[in-house]
């Protein structure tokens, strides 16, 4: 979410009447991120993120924005592209396709407590259960054959001890992923890419803390719906990534049980893949929760 393609108020001014948003009060441009470019949009009728795709092509756009307009129509907290007045979900702005999603109220928080960990829990689960009926397929573009290319390149830029870790845990991976028992799991859209970065938070601190809404599905893809949740807590926590079984991991399985329920079959499956959760590199695992059918 940084900004590649530089817009002014009048090359946003000028797309605007084809969303019915209202009149352009204000643009800034939001400096953090690495894929797109995002402003920060308010109109007589709202506040708004403004996104350039910088990478993704017309043709990989439906899947993502979708996906997004299916959770967001099934009641769960995400941000969502608005159609245009020909029901289309991006326009073109500056010769790149572009969207416009709601703004989601709160703030990234870096270190997640019990409560904020059980809210995402929950949101999880109802995210996972909405997608049930999403029928759009897109292959996990980060999933297993990209840990297979992308781990020799990033090897000879690690210390000894990291490359190990990452070497066994690819091979651990991959190992779980070849298991006859889990080739055959059903698939579902999920997010791929929720890390503490990608949720707002209300309320940090406060008895009324909790996740406000996620947003940024564009690694998202269709994969095992399996187990994949703990990495929403572990990520981005610094030094301190919470063990599995600590009050943070416990408190999000009791948020996602709240909603939904282990597929009791799946849980040796769940086991292997979590239990080696060492490598930086597994942030980007895709294997996710299955809400008991």
């Amino acid at each position: 979410m940084a900004v590649f393609t530089t817009l002014s108020t009048q090359d946003v001014r000028s797309r605007l009447p084809d969303f019915n948003i209202g009149e352009l009060l204000s643009l800034e441009p939001i400096a953090s991120g690495i894929e797109n470019t995002n402003y920060f949009l308010d109109t007589t009728e709202g506040r708004w993120v403004l996104t350039v795709f910088e990478r993704l092509s017309e043709e990989q756009l439906p899947f993502y924005l979708e996906l997004c307009a299916h959770l967001r129509g099934q009641g769960c907290p995400v941000a969502a592209p608005v159609r245009t007045k020909n029901g289309r979900l991006f326009s073109h702005i500056k010769g790149k396709p572009f969207s416009i999603a709601n703004r989601l109220e709160g703030s990234s928080i870096e270190n997640v407590t019990p409560q904020e960990c059980a809210s995402m829990g929950e949101v999880l689960a109802r995210m996972h259960l909405a997608a049930k009926s999403f029928t759009l397929f897109q292959e996990n573009l980060r999933g297993p054959q990209w840990w297979k290319t992308t781990a020799p390149v990033v090897l000879p830029h690690l210390a000894p001890d990291v490359g190990q870790i990452l070497s066994e845990e690819v091979s651990h991976q991959l190992a779980v992923f070849s298991d006859p028992d889990f080739k055959p799991l059903p698939v579902a859209a999920c997010h791929c890419d929720l890390f503490r970065n990608n949720a707002m938070i209300v309320g940090h601190g406060t008895a009324q803390e909790r996740v406000s809404g996620v947003f940024d599905f564009y690694f998202a893809g269709s994969f095992v719906r399996c187990c994949r949740h703990r990495q929403r807590l572990v990520h981005g926590l610094q030094c301190t990534r919470p063990a599995i079984g600590s009050e943070q991991d416990r408190s999000l399985s009791q948020g996602i049980s709240r909603r939904a329920s282990f597929h009791a079959n799946r849980l040796p499956l769940v086991a292997r893949h979590a239990q080696s959760l060492r490598a930086p590199f597994l942030a980007l695992s895709p294997v996710r929760l299955l809400p008991a059918a």
